[in-house]
């Protein structure tokens, strides 16, 4: 009986497998032509899709830029950005797109030195940089394009604990909330919004 329940299953997968075409596969090198990691995706109103993650800016172990790219739907790459601080770890772990396409990432400068939130436009420009706290893990964005950033923070030297941070669509901050449970190292991993905007 349990062979035939695993042979039906390898049956049913290569029927479902084979009814997917690939659509395009793309890849990208790095001006350092080392690694690359790709790390998050999103899709923007327009079905472009955007992937940050982070490139290896030389051979010196750790010497790591945020990069962050967006493809048209036919898989055209639209523009390629690279930020980061001078010879830091910099790495990025989240992207989101609000409805007029601009594209928000959220990551870590200099080995999680400072949480960083960059808002680049449809057409890749630069509109603005935050940076608090130590790590940025995950954002979201609500209806009135408000950005929210989870992550952690080093409060004291001594313990890691949550922070969310809210943006306002022009890059102020609308607010900060640190918490500590139990009196002990906490991570923010993921970030979910419900209810309406503010």
């Amino acid at each position: 009986m349990k062979m035939v329940k695993v042979l039906t299953l390898i049956l049913f997968a290569r029927v479902v497998f084979a009814q997917v075409d690939t659509a395009w596969v793309r890849r990208f090198d790095g001006t350092a032509h080392l690694d690359e990691r790709p790390t998050a995706i999103a899709l923007d109103s327009s079905g472009n899709l955007l992937v940050t993650g982070n490139t290896q800016t030389d051979t010196i172990l750790g010497h790591e830029d945020i990069i962050t790219l967006k493809y048209s739907p036919t898989g055209e790459l639209l523009w390629a950005r690279q930020y980061g601080t001078p010879d830091g770890l910099d790495r990025s772990y989240a992207v989101a797109c609000d409805r007029q396409g601009n594209v928000y990432v959220t990551g870590e400068l200099d080995r999680a030195r400072h949480m960083v939130v960059l808002k680049y436009d449809s057409m890749g420009t630069l509109k603005w940089v935050r940076q608090y706290g130590n790590y940025g893990s995950d954002l979201g964005l609500d209806q009135a394009g408000n950005i929210y950033v989870c992550g952690d923070t080093y409060q004291n030297q001594t313990l890691w604990d949550f922070i969310t941070i809210k943006y306002r669509p022009n890059g102020d901050t609308a607010w900060v909330r640190i918490s500590d449970v139990n009196n002990d190292n906490d991570n923010a991993m993921d970030l979910l919004l419900t209810g309406p905007a503010e």
